[in-house]
């Protein structure tokens, strides 16, 4: 996924997403889910209508103050909200809005996610809550638990990543004062394999129980339970309603993973011996119960992919599309950490800026998809010849940028020399004649922390300068890296 342009991310993402300017509330871009959801078209979208008036009338003062904060510094939030679209239809959204600063303007990206479903489904559990506390007293104790199951699903789906989502549903399962689920385990689809990733376990095995063999790598395509099961729930697109696959070996209830139109893993569940006597004895528990767990299982399935998708955005918006390197408002922002960094506890800091000479001549020739492929190949040889703590970007066009922090003029000395010999060493792929590859020549300048530098800005003006003067000669084929000399610390 990380491959794919940002326009497919944003034009087919299932949750509508917009950009706006903050000034004036006007849209400056939607993709085909928010057309959707709206009911206008996008034509109408970007000339006449405004972001509020897809508010209801008695909602916008709630949206003023929301304004007021991102334009008090707010950057990014979440929140529920309701929007109305062209058919006065009130719809509920959960709404991820991040403000970015483009040239002079403020904008607002956001994607709104219909939440009427989900509302539904809190509303399901809260009826099934319901009903089960009218059950009889001999599970008093387990129907207290299950109604703090809707206050459980708003809280995991707030997990900020995957990792701490799965970890908390599964210590959520197990605690004594919540489910107590005797051991909870989860599998998480990665291309044909399920792979284990999580396990939580409320009591220590009894010694004459063996502990269950799975293993940490299983292939959807094998004969084996877990590979069974998962195949089970793919066989209809309903995910939602198929009936529970139960490991009777293992006394294990397998439950999928679902997402918006599959199965994204397994979850593998065994219940308290004593709960489940109690469920037992009341056939109607049972089923309520079981209604809820489901409900939480789906809830989580929809949580870890829209994290996916979260992380695949914001990967996207600090990475270059064509080259993977960083892209330019990555370096600026990152130069400038580093560069207060550097001067806050008087480290060193240096800059490399990288043009390629003859590129313009080739890509005019050869064509744009021909430069595409040499610039991928000097971005990887850049990365393959950095340190974990630099930075590679994208900076402009046929220019590279290499934040090296902790580094002296000597060590970006040797690493702009070394990085010089590698490109002239290196035959780039010709994509018309692969027997005749291309040859290139960079010119590097180089740029310091030092007293004349008060800026993040005058590191990059002075590595400027230096590159430029290369520019400045006649005999291009003669040309190479113009750097200063060496110097040692006193």
């Amino acid at each position: 996924m990380k491959e794919l342009p940002y326009h497919i991310i944003f034009e087919d993402s299932i949750d509508p997403q917009y950009i706006v300017n903050l000034k004036n509330l006007r849209f400056l871009a939607v993709n085909q889910a928010f057309v959707r959801i709206s009911g206008y078209s996008k034509k109408v979208l970007l000339s006449r209508l405004k972001y509020n008036d897809l508010i209801p009338p008695e909602d916008l003062p709630l949206l003023k103050k929301i304004i007021q904060r991102r334009k008090a510094g707010l950057i990014s939030e979440r929140y529920q909200f309701r929007i109305k679209n062209r058919f006065n239809k009130i719809i509920p959204v959960e709404i991820s809005a991040h403000v970015v600063k483009f040239d002079t303007y403020v904008l607002v990206i956001g994607s709104w996610r219909n939440i009427a479903e989900r509302l539904k489904w809190e509303k399901t559990i809260r009826e099934k809550v319901t009903e089960l506390a009218q059950a009889n007293n001999r599970i008093l104790l387990l129907t207290e638990k299950i109604k703090g199951v809707p206050k459980l699903t708003s809280s995991l789906l707030k997990m900020p990543t995957e990792e701490h989502l799965i970890k908390n549903i599964c210590d959520t399962l197990c605690e004594r004062e919540k489910l107590n689920y005797e051991s909870a385990i989860i599998y998480l689809l990665k291309e044909n394999n399920l792979l284990y990733c999580y396990s939580k376990q409320s009591l220590p095995q009894k010694r004459n129980r063996p502990k269950p063999n799975f293993p940490r790598k299983m292939n959807i395509s094998r004969n084996h339970i877990l590979s069974r099961a998962f195949r089970y729930f793919m066989s209809t697109s309903n995910i939602f309603n198929k009936k529970l696959f139960w490991d009777n070996k293992n006394e294990y209830i397998i439950l999928p993973l679902a997402g918006r139109e599959k199965a994204i893993g397994l979850i593998l569940l065994k219940t308290n011996h004593i709960e489940k006597e109690l469920m037992e004895s009341n056939p109607a528990a049972k089923k309520g119960y079981y209604d809820v767990l489901r409900t939480l299982i789906n809830s989580v399935g929809l949580a870890i992919e829209n994290i996916r998708l979260t992380e695949i955005l914001k990967i996207q918006s600090i990475r270059d599309g064509l080259t993977d390197v960083y892209n330019r408002r990555y370096f600026e922002n990152t130069l400038n950490e580093e560069f207060g960094r550097a001067v806050r506890y008087h480290r060193r800091l240096s800059l490399l800026l990288i043009d390629l000479d003859n590129f313009k001549a080739i890509n005019d020739s050869y064509g744009h998809r021909q430069g595409d492929i040499i610039l991928q190949e000097v971005a990887q040889l850049l990365q393959r010849n950095s340190r974990k703590i630099d930075s590679v970007c994208r900076y402009g066009g046929d220019e590279f940028a290499v934040i090296l922090p902790e580094t002296t003029l000597e060590g970006a000395y040797l690493k702009a020399n070394n990085i010089s010999q590698q490109i002239q060493q290196r035959h780039f792929t010709n994509l018309i004649n692969h027997k005749k590859s291309f040859k290139l020549k960079v010119s590097v300048g180089i740029s310091v922390l030092s007293d004349a530098i008060k800026t993040a800005d005058d590191m990059v003006v002075a590595a400027d300068k230096l590159l430029f003067k290369d520019k400045d000669k006649k005999d291009y084929a003669l040309r190479r890296t113009n750097l200063p000399p060496p110097i040692r610390s006193r």
